[in-house]
């Protein structure tokens, strides 16, 4: 990512209060059926990065956020991802990108028939009413989910260091993964969920200073 997008993406938290966040429920991004094409599966995580592999949980799990984020800005990197392999020659593909102070998404990363970048990186400022906001998009459909990773108790799922792979549906007929059956792998520099039945990218989250 160019040093000219990052500085639109260190914002306060007096302007990241006033997201106008989506009017869906976490239980619709994670629970019932949607009633159309909604991008956003389900969420899986991990403490930190393994040195080779590790299993992953359901983000849902995560018992507590971690409220040092109130007073450290947090960094957020992309190490892998992708989609699936049933549709890799497909047109269109999945995004996701953070919300800028105005509301609107920020390009931060994609991916497409031609591949997906694992590196690049943002700093954000979580608030303890909002947490950090992320729009998913399913770009051949045109669909957008939000994913919020909060700092409240009852945020789901909430926010912490470690490691966020996100799930997105590009067909109706995809269905969100239980992450406790799949594992993490590094593969050279990128970390990879091998037999991933959905596109999916892997976030890692920490202080960034």
């Amino acid at each position: 990512m160019r040093s000219t997008r990052r500085t639109f993406l260190q914002y306060s938290s007096t302007a990241a209060a006033g997201f106008a966040i989506a009017a869906m429920s976490q239980s619709s991004l994670f629970g019932a059926q949607p009633t159309k094409l909604e991008p956003l599966l389900s969420v899986g995580y991990l403490p930190e990065l393994p040195l080779t592999s590790g299993r992953l949980s359901n983000a849902s799990r995560i018992l507590s956020p971690d409220p040092t984020f109130l007073s450290r800005d947090m960094r957020m990197s992309i190490r892998g991802g992708g989609r699936a392999e049933k549709y890799r020659k497909d047109r269109g593909g999945v995004a996701i990108d953070p919300i800028s102070p105005s509301g609107i998404p920020i390009f931060f990363w994609s991916a497409n028939r031609f591949g997906a970048p694992a590196s690049g990186s943002i700093v954000l400022q979580p608030t303890a009413s909002s947490g950090v906001s992320f729009s998913v998009k399913n770009l051949t459909a045109s669909t957008e989910s939000i994913l919020n990773l909060g700092l409240l108790s009852r945020s789901d799922p909430k926010l912490r260091r470690g490691v966020y792979v996100v799930g997105v549906r590009e067909n109706a007929n995809d269905v969100a993964p239980d992450w406790s059956r799949f594992e993490l792998v590094r593969d050279g520099n990128r970390f990879v969920v091998p037999n991933a039945p959905v596109s999916y990218a892997v976030l890692a989250v920490d202080y960034a200073k």
